[in-house]
């Protein structure tokens, strides 16, 4: 895939984390940076399938085919 997608959808969460403190109690610790999700849309047109590619913090996760294109 090249080029620039036509839509990118981005959401964030705060990460949280169990943590432990010295006499064994757990709390959530939230974290200063939140996980950041990314889908980006490529629309190739009406005679092929869009594609899907979800990004976790700027990494790859998956991607889907979806329906046929559209023309712009």
């Amino acid at each position: 895939m090249c080029g620039e997608p036509s839509n990118i959808e981005t959401r964030s969460i705060p990460y949280v984390e169990r943590c432990c403190t010295s006499d064994g109690a757990y709390y959530k610790d939230p974290l200063q940076t939140p996980i950041i999700f990314e889908d980006w849309t490529y629309n190739y047109g009406s005679h092929r399938l869009m594609q899907l590619l979800h990004f976790k913090n700027g990494i790859l996760e998956s991607t889907e085919s979806l329906g046929y294109g559209y023309r712009d």
